[in-house]
């Protein structure tokens, strides 16, 4: 590239100021080189391919170098925020945003963009306002319609994202982008307890695309959650067809073949989800269950004890999990501090209640009475646990 394009060399006589064409105004100085506003088409040319190459901070440089030249160009100012928003730099990516709307409010790129940003910092009233602006300039891009459904759906406004989805579906434009839609109808549906509608949403999309093995999960998410466990267990297998790393799905297979009764082959699936990913919590603690349920209270607390060093938001289930093992191994001392542990993290009322068995076991019924009323506190309605009560009580006054 030649030195009078602004990388350091010496100017040419011919370039002085006086010989220098005057472009919209004044002169912009950049690196004590004298530049025109022509020169930012340049710089923007090249930021495109730089951003193209996701090369994102180089681009943005470009960029900077575009606007110096030109500070109403909008193109530079709106593909500084696309660099910005892909380097994870919301807010100075709105700043830039703003700065191409101020330019050309007729810019939908811009307010698209804008909307993004304020999605992903979970500003989901601002980022329809914006998403609005766009459409207000072109209700014809089913993107736009798109994005405001997302935004709808964060907020569970699922009626108005299932219609946004519908109307960007409507839209003849990026047909390869409607499969998605249809899914985010189905999870929509899926999210107001309307697994019936969930259903035909998710076959419209496997119907556009056979392999969409998204919407195969979720069909079958959705057939379990209506009991339909067969059915279920053939979309697990149809996701698993065309993915067999698909450890949430083996682990989805697990739970279906459990309540089908098939508890070997249930097992063999949370085993292959470890497998595959030795860190996925919701197959240690699956498996944990599976374990306890027949009896296998070593290995079970074994699976609950890796829960628990995964840390996952469920983590008081896998300590409430540890506490029914050792006590089914009438280990009640660690019982009990496992199920402190669990109502540290969330006091519910099946680990009071764990508790006060423990407590009651080790003749400590004073506590154990005071357990059991901490788990009537959060539920009244618990038979075995007023049954438990009333035992203590009986124990207490010496009436066995």
């Amino acid at each position: 590239m030649s030195n009078g394009f602004g990388f350091g060399g010496k100017k040419s006589k011919k370039s002085s100021s006086k010989n220098e064409p005057k472009s919209s105004g004044e002169n912009r100085y950049i690196d004590n080189h004298t530049w025109h506003h022509k020169d930012d088409f340049l710089w923007y040319k090249k930021g495109r391919l730089l951003r193209d190459s996701k090369k994102y901070r180089e681009a943005i440089i470009a960029f900077d170098h575009a606007i110096r030249c030109n500070p109403k160009n909008y193109n530079a100012w709106n593909d500084k925020g696309k660099c910005l928003y892909e380097l994870k730099r919301y807010e100075d990516a709105i700043t830039a945003y703003d700065r191409a709307i101020r330019c050309n409010p007729k810019n939908y790129n811009a307010w698209n963009g804008k909307g993004n940003c304020l999605y992903e910092l979970k500003r989901y009233e601002d980022a329809i306002t914006a998403y609005d602006r766009a459409i207000d300039i072109d209700h014809n891009i089913s993107g736009l319609w798109a994005n405001m459904a997302r935004s709808l759906a964060s907020l569970d406004k699922h009626q108005e994202a299932i219609s946004a989805y519908q109307t960007a579906i409507s839209i003849p434009q990026f047909p390869d982008e409607k499969h998605g839609y249809w899914n985010n109808i189905g999870l929509s549906y899926a999210s107001i307890g309307c697994y019936i509608e969930a259903i035909e949403a998710y076959d419209h999309a496997t119907n556009i695309k056979p392999s969409y093995y998204s919407a195969w999960l979720n069909i079958s998410t959705a057939l379990y959650k209506l009991g339909r466990y067969e059915e279920s267990l053939k979309a697990c297998n149809k996701v698993i067809e065309f993915d067999k790393n698909n450890y949430k799905m083996w682990d989805s297979k697990g739970s279906t073949l459990a309540k089908l009764g098939r508890y070997e082959e249930s097992l063999k699936a949370y085993k292959q989800a470890i497998k595959i990913e030795p860190y996925y919590h919701n197959a240690w603690y699956n498996k944990g269950v599976h374990l306890y349920k027949f009896e296998e209270y070593k290995d079970a607390i074994v699976a609950f004890d890796k829960v628990i060093s995964l840390k996952p938001s469920y983590l008081y289930q896998a300590w409430h999990g540890k506490g029914h093992c050792l006590e089914a191994l009438k280990h009640y001392e660690e019982a009990i501090n496992a199920y402190d542990q669990a109502i540290q993290l969330y006091p519910n009322h099946n680990s009071w209640n764990g508790k006060g068995i423990c407590l009651a076991e080790l003749e400590k019924y004073d506590e154990a009475i005071r357990a059991y009323h901490e788990s009537l506190k959060i539920n009244p309605q618990d038979w075995m646990v007023w049954i438990n009560l009333g035992t203590a009580k009986s124990f207490q006054s010496g009436y066995p």
